[in-house]
């Protein structure tokens, strides 16, 4: 059986012994598959991205969330995505956390897109309005679309939201439902990068101990 585990972070930096536990936001086993995007615009302004899915043919969509990170006490904010408005706001706020740098208070909020994506489109120009910055913003987007297709093999995948305080230095836990199947493929995407440079603020990511690498920029 093939098993593949995306798990989505919005964090700081990933290596210290102290643990933090975090959301499990979602959680699903079917067959079919996950793909994901994401769009950052400049730290001072707006912008527009792309976000590109490939589905395979055949399938329909199992879920669908579109993300936002805030940065300290932003005003509500309205994006659009293939000409949809979608509103951040206290409403959809799953998680509080501070940035002592970017802010104070801030979160992850989530949108469920569920019933407006759909499998046959490949492209989603996301639009976000211009927003000073740094502070007091949205600074990531991201897509999350899961598929069902009976004729692909089972996958597992998760959601972890953070619910951590900023800090120099941050390890998360994460405890599943499903185990991670070792013995199948295992993916891994980080919700995460806004606005940093690689010698302050950048994230430095570890999984068990193994360095995957560094986020900025």
């Amino acid at each position: 059986m093939k098993v593949k585990f995306v798990l989505l972070f919005f964090l700081w930096i990933l290596s210290c012994p102290v643990a933090f536990p975090q959301l499990n936001y979602y959680e699903d086993s079917f067959n079919g598959g996950v793909i994901t995007g994401g769009f950052s615009p400049d730290a001072y302004g707006g912008g527009a991205g792309i976000i590109t899915l490939v589905i395979p043919a055949g399938s329909t969509i199992h879920k669908a969330y579109l993300m936002a990170g805030r940065h300290g006490n932003a005003a509500a904010l309205t994006v659009t995505m293939n000409s949809l408005p979608y509103t951040f706001d206290a409403s959809n706020q799953v998680t509080s956390f501070n940035s002592p740098i970017y802010g104070g208070p801030s979160g992850v909020h989530v949108i469920d897109v569920t019933s407006d994506i759909d499998p046959l489109v490949p492209y989603y120009t996301l639009i976000i309005p211009f927003q000073s910055g740094p502070s007091d913003r949205y600074n990531d987007f991201y897509l999350y679309v899961a598929y069902d297709n009976s004729s692909l093999s089972p996958v597992n995948t998760a959601i972890y939201l953070n619910t951590s305080d900023f800090d120099s230095v941050i390890n998360f836990t994460i405890n599943l439902i499903n185990p991670i199947q070792t013995s199948s493929d295992v993916g891994l995407s980080l919700f995460t990068g806004y606005i940093c440079d690689n010698g302050q603020d950048a994230e430095i990511i570890f999984f068990n101990s193994d360095t995957l690498g560094t986020i900025g920029g």
